[in-house]
């Protein structure tokens, strides 16, 4: 599944496991790492799947939200592009 998709720019993502469904590891990046497809359970079940990681197999682009305390991964830091 080439090209499926990149992320760029200073964006960040909440990517913890528990905050999604619908959820699909469509293939891993040039990089090893998993990639996913699915839907944030507080996403309209008619709006467009996201791409993206999981943060707690991501340790190293994992960053917690000072506000929330959610787990969250910085989008410039890596490329979602599948390989």
């Amino acid at each position: 599944m080439s090209g499926v998709g990149s992320l760029a720019g200073g964006a960040m993502m909440f990517s913890e496991r528990d905050l999604k469904h619908d959820l699909y590891l469509i293939g891993k990046n040039r990089d090893g790492r998993n990639v996913y497809m699915f839907r944030y359970k507080f996403d309209d079940p008619k709006d467009p799947f996201h791409i993206g990681f999981m943060a707690e197999e991501n340790p190293d682009l994992m960053s917690i939200e000072p506000m929330t305390h959610r787990k969250q991964l910085t989008v410039d830091k890596f490329d979602l592009e599948v390989a």
